[in-house]
């Protein structure tokens, strides 16, 4: 096995003392002393005894480090748990590779953006990259080419790169093959199914083995991000997944899946999305000749709100008033029309009425000062009200992703804040009830 050893140097003491200083640190423990522990919380390297005084510390705080993170749906902490168990279980085995100052800088990086209120996954365990990331830290550091590294960052870039160098460039459809249809190579084709799934996909960790013990898996790639993939159990399509893993299907993918998958066997189950997917396509196309004849980029804001009955009025700033806002239907989104949301609420300042963001892909509300009804924010990729003031009805927030209030000072009905993780709530004038 290949290794590397760091931060291995010899110290020359000032026995006068009985202290270390910092010139005594090698470049990695340095680094990790000034910008690796908590604000306040840095040790004090002139308490320390010698080098092994501050690999202690370093150990105490590796332990502090939790094993397991609950994410916004059940399975993304069952995936967590699994996947940080591969860096655990290589640093407690190779715990003479990497120093202890070492080992809590890369934990404590590909752990602290693991958040209860999204989905993110921690990288993929890959040793050669881990020590390739690391020698070129080491090497930057040595020769002073920066001062600041987040491994984290470095460590996805070089497992892409190293990706990319396997699989060359990363668009179209990549086909993994089966247990029975590429015996010899399974192991590593389980690897290489985890490092190209989406981190939305339960094969990106532990269900990686078992589905390709199963059948073939093919994930669509575009511009090197996975889009969609389609699971096979023996001959027959078991599954058929994009990256929002909700068990639907965007319209931008409709012809790209159902041109590979021509002439495969369908379980029920694809049957029923495929079958979804063609109404919904016909459902888009229909508004967009009858609504949009001259082509939907050639309406205004207010012209496309209206197509479907919602009252605009405009405001003297050239902005926006509403009637209600939501899904111009209930299986077709704005994105599937063409257009963004965002771009919407850079005009719209106030809804009179209700608000619904279920499944909206509006990332931010931009000018919106104002919802004069009821506000649901379950499911939306919203993690900011931004400039949003005032909800004249009741918020719920139960099950989405906001964390910060942004201007938002006041709710006139009741506040729904269950298993939500908005932050300072409390600060929050509620005319009904807070219910957590």
């Amino acid at each position: 096995m290949q290794t590397v050893c760091l931060s291995k140097v010899e110290y020359n003491y000032y026995p006068s003392f009985g202290m270390m200083k910092k010139s005594q640190l090698s470049q990695m423990d340095r680094f990790v002393l000034e910008k690796c522990f908590p604000r306040f919380e840095q040790p004090n390297v002139q308490k320390f005894k010698d080098i092994n005084s501050f690999y202690g510390i370093c150990q105490e705080w590796i332990e502090k480090i939790p094993k397991t993170f609950r994410g916004k749906h059940s399975e993304t902490g069952i995936q967590r748990e699994l996947m940080l168990k591969d860096w655990f279980a290589y640093f407690s085995k190779e715990c003479n590779t990497y120093s202890k100052s070492v080992q809590y800088m890369i934990l404590n990086s590909i752990t602290k953006s693991l958040k209860a209120n999204d989905d993110t996954l921690p990288p993929i365990f890959n040793t050669k990259v881990l020590i390739d990331t690391i020698k070129k830290m080491q090497a930057d550091l040595e020769n002073k080419k920066r001062d600041s590294f987040n491994f984290e960052t470095e460590y996805r870039s070089n497992l892409r790169a190293n990706m990319q160098s396997d699989e060359g460039e990363l668009n179209g459809w990549i086909e993994i093959p089966s247990k029975e249809h590429d015996s010899e190579n399974f192991a590593k084709n389980v690897e290489r199914l985890k490092a190209l799934s989406h981190k939305n996909w339960c094969t990106k960790s532990f269900n990686a083995e078992p589905y390709l013990e199963k059948g073939d898996i093919h994930i669509y790639y575009e511009s090197g991000k996975p889009k969609a993939a389609v699971r096979f159990v023996g001959e027959c399509i078991e599954e058929i997944q994009e990256a929002r893993h909700n068990n639907t299907l965007s319209l931008q993918n409709y012809d790209i899946i159902t041109e590979h998958i021509k002439g495969c066997k369908l379980n029920q189950h694809s049957k029923d999305i495929i079958e979804q997917f063609k109404r919904s396509k016909e459902k888009r196309d229909e508004i967009l000749k009858t609504k949009f004849p001259n082509g939907i980029e050639n309406y205004s804001v207010k012209e496309i709100l209206e197509a479907f009955d919602t009252v605009c009025e405009e405001n003297g700033d050239g902005t926006l008033t509403i009637s209600e806002y939501g899904l111009p239907d209930s299986d077709i989104k704005f994105s599937d029309l063409g257009v963004s949301e965002n771009d919407l609420f850079k005009v719209i300042k106030k809804i009179k009425g209700n608000a619904s963001f279920i499944t909206s892909d509006v990332t931010n509300l931009g000018i919106l000062e104002e919802i004069g009804g009821d506000a649901v924010f379950t499911d939306s990729k919203l993690t900011s009200l931004n400039n949003l003031k005032k909800i004249g009805g009741s918020a719920l927030f139960c099950a989405s992703q906001v964390t910060d209030r942004g201007e938002l000072q006041e709710v006139g009905g009741d506040i729904l804040l269950m298993n939500s993780y908005l932050k300072d709530a409390y600060k929050i004038r509620v005319g009904g009830s807070k219910f957590y």
